[in-house]
């Protein structure tokens, strides 16, 4: 009796990357929107663009540092977590803010790139990688 060719191995790494991005997408985004249902808007100013090069970047960014008051008159400082190459924002722009009211040190700018565009980035990507492994896993091995 003859032995069975072994089944060929398939390469399960890319839906199982793009699994992972996915569910790492959408719950950093779920935490996200946590954050914006629980926060109160604020209109600030540009007061500095700090330029600083990320960790494995050749590039300096542009961060933006913005500043604004609560309602209760407490004076904020943060430091945008997008920068860019030119800086998107110029010193003495009007931005919107969004911060919760019991720490409003952790504001953050109000536009869609910083509220969303790492989760839908990464949800993206994943629903990419996912489809690609699927496909390739339901296409017939060849010999």
């Amino acid at each position: 009796m003859a032995a069975h060719p072994a089944a060929p191995k398939r390469n399960l790494a890319f839906p199982a990357i793009g699994a992972l991005m996915l569910l790492a997408g959408l719950g950093f985004g779920g935490l996200r929107l946590a954050f914006l249902l629980g926060s109160e808007t604020a209109e600030g100013e540009v007061v500095e663009i700090v330029s600083l090069k990320p960790a494995g970047q050749s590039t300096r960014l542009g961060y933006p540092v913005v500043a604004f008051t609560t309602p209760a008159g407490e004076r904020v400082r943060f430091t945008g977590s997008e920068g860019s190459s030119p800086a998107a924002y110029a010193v003495g722009e009007r931005v919107t803010v969004r911060y919760r009211p019991e720490a409003p040190h952790e504001a953050r700018l109000a536009g869609w790139g910083s509220l969303f565009g790492g989760h839908l980035l990464a949800i993206g990507l994943g629903l990419v990688f996912l489809w690609t492994g699927i496909k390739d896993l339901r296409t017939p091995p060849t010999a």
